[in-house]
């Protein structure tokens, strides 16, 4: 019978997950954490510790700043180049049927770092740190799982015929890039050639290669990409991100089911890529070998790994008599060899007073709210019916966005521009109210609304006396502190300021709005983030972060939660979704679907008795 380690590729798919496991637990706990560390030091001596939205950008634009992304850049494309070279060298020995040393190909590998040319060093990085991991087919890196557009970007892009076929434009344009250039690891790697070189060689291989190998190619990378929807869309949990594996990552992986469920889905979908990539990387170099000559292996490169080997054995050593020591002086101690059992006692104590707090679950500020994304996707958005559905559904608080007219009087509209709910393409601030409010709405088959202003929502509201509260969106404009004083105006007139709670995606609006009424609940509405939440959160003087769901992970919202600062999450319309932002310790759902939610929510406050600094209650 014939022996497992025997069969075909058993040496291949042993070695590549032997490194790719190793290689993957020194990203997550060392050189992950390295590169954030950098990142930290820097936003904390120019900034709030961490940046949102658009001064992701702006507080990079010093000499220090760019200093610190070339940095990054570097960083992460060596790691990245590191991982894929010793890949390919491993398939690379494996189809020459080699026998080599797992170790001595990754201190090598090491050593060739210096191969990466210089001169294109930057078109070397974009093309493993941006291109690799947004296509995300084949080649799979450790440190940038991948690059996903934002959905409130595609949704964008969707809203309109020419954005959607712009984005498909695109879309085609990037993988087809990718094709022509998907030999390129072997040039670069196998063949010691700089990404300009490897470039050109990969489209003349693409063009040598067969209809059939083309065929099988384009097959590869259009089911892989197909299969990847198909499984991103089947498991509904989020996806892990590298921050998750964390300070608190056994506390989740302990106290939320959901969480777990997450970590399943992620172990599944790693074993799946590396299976397809081994799968991959094997035909590739295969056809590299039928159309090439002279592949160089880190074999016949001449680097004596004896030195490397030494002083790796010396510093492990090392750290094995250092930890034997401290074992020695606290068992050899007099202390504890005259109250052994006390001593056993005490240690035994604290072990368990360190895991009681590690695992305590944190109070939160507030039970979870239901909060209606632009009302509720039942009825035309950002419109009265809108509104009056989410109070029908039992929402806590419906969104709402405002901007001026023409003749600065607040409304309630999300575009700047018509085009999306109607069939003007005319900007908002470009119309009088009184010919806004001409312009006839229509969304999912409804066409028989019309744009609503503040002061007559709030008028309706009281009249229909509605527990529903709102979330008062101001949207940035070059005329923001009109729009705050048009705002305050409304809201005080009809005393609505207790009733309201309010946020924006531009910090100077939310400042602004702070510094006027400083007793209202102000909170700060982000599409991305760089660094990590710290004490210096609270110099921002904000009451919540209202968060878009690819900033979400268990890292960043429990840091949140230990600074006292709810996060409402948005836009949540996925139940396995909403389940999971509420075991890791949100206080709002912004959803499409009040209903869904108000369910969810409702259900999870009666099964979870959780501590909260204080209760808000939905009143008249």
């Amino acid at each position: 019978m014939m022996k497992i380690k025997d069969m075909k590729y058993f040496s291949l798919i042993r070695n590549v997950f032997k490194f790719e496991i190793f290689y993957k637990v020194i990203v997550l706990f060392c050189l992950g954490p390295m590169i954030r560390w950098i990142l930290q030091r820097y936003l904390r001596s120019i900034s709030f510790g961490i940046v949102f939205n658009q001064d992701m950008l702006f507080e990079f634009l010093s000499w220090h700043g760019i200093l610190i992304v070339l940095l990054l850049f570097l960083f992460m494309t060596l790691m990245t180049y590191y991982e894929l070279y010793v890949l390919m060298n491993i398939f690379a020995l494996e189809h020459e049927n080699e026998k080599y040393s797992l170790r001595k190909v990754m201190l090598k590998s090491f050593v060739q770092l210096r191969s990466l040319h210089y001169p294109s060093f930057c078109i070397s990085g974009a093309y493993l740190v941006f291109l690799l991991p947004f296509i995300h087919v084949g080649f799979m890196s450790s440190y940038i799982l991948r690059w996903n557009v934002p959905y409130f970007i595609v949704h964008h892009f969707q809203s309109t015929q020419l954005l959607n076929l712009f984005m498909i434009f695109i879309y085609f344009f990037l993988y087809s890039l990718f094709i022509i250039m998907i030999f390129i690891p072997v040039y670069i790697c196998l063949k010691k050639k700089n990404i300009i070189q490897a470039i050109k060689e990969s489209f003349y291989l693409w063009k040598r290669i067969s209809l059939k190998e083309k065929g099988v190619l384009i097959c590869f990378v259009l089911g892989w990409t197909l299969l990847d929807r198909i499984i991103i869309n089947f498991f509904v949990y989020p996806i892990l991100k590298n921050n998750d594996f964390g300070f608190y990552f056994l506390k989740y992986v302990v106290t939320s089911t959901a969480f777990r469920y997450s970590v399943y889905q992620y172990i599944f979908i790693w074993l799946l890529s590396m299976i397809g990539m081994v799968f991959f990387i094997h035909y590739i170099v295969d056809l590299a070998y039928r159309y090439e000559e002279d592949l160089i292996t880190v074999k016949e490169v001449p680097i004596d790994t004896n030195q490397m080997n030494q002083k790796i054995h010396q510093f492990e050593q090392m750290i094995y008599n250092f930890l034997i020591q401290i074992k020695e002086a606290i068992f050899n101690s007099r202390f504890y060899q005259k109250n052994k059992t006390m001593s056993q006692i005490v240690m035994i104590g604290i072990v368990l007073c360190l895991l009681s707090v590690y695992f305590d679950q944190e109070a939160y500020i507030h039970q979870p709210w239901v909060i209606g994304h632009r009302g509720s996707a039942y009825e035309i958005e950002n419109t009265l019916s809108a509104v009056k559905n989410a109070n029908e559904l039992k929402a806590d608080y419906a969104e709402i966005d405002i901007q001026l007219s023409k003749d600065l009087v607040p409304v309630v509209f999300h575009d700047n521009t018509l085009s999306r709910l109607s069939s003007s393409d005319e900007s908002v601030s470009d119309l009088t109210l009184s010919s806004l409010q001409e312009i006839i709405l229509s969304q999912s088959g409804k066409n028989d609304e019309h744009i609503v202003t503040l002061e007559d929502l709030l008028i309706e509201m009281k009249k229909e006396n509605m527990t529903t509260r709102l979330l008062i969106e101001l949207k940035p404009t070059d005329d923001y502190e009109i729009l705050i004083e048009k705002m305050i105006e409304v809201v005080n007139k009809y005393q609505m300021g207790h009733k309201a709670i309010f946020m924006s995606n531009d910090f100077r609006v939310v400042s602004e709005l702070r510094r006027r009424e400083s007793n209202w609940w102000i909170g700060y509405c982000i599409y991305g983030s760089v660094g990590n939440i710290d004490d210096s959160i609270w110099d921002m003087n904000i009451d919540f972060l209202a968060i878009e769901e690819s900033v979400a992970s268990t890292t960043f919202i429990q840091k949140a939660v230990d600074h006292m600062i709810p996060i409402y999450i948005w836009t949540v319309n996925d139940e396995k979704r909403m389940k999971q932002y509420l075991d890791m310790g949100v206080s709002g759902l912004i959803t499409d679907y009040p209903d869904k939610a108000r369910e969810l929510v409702d259900d999870y406050l009666q099964r979870n008795e959780r501590n909260y600094y204080y209760q808000i209650r939905i009143e008249n």
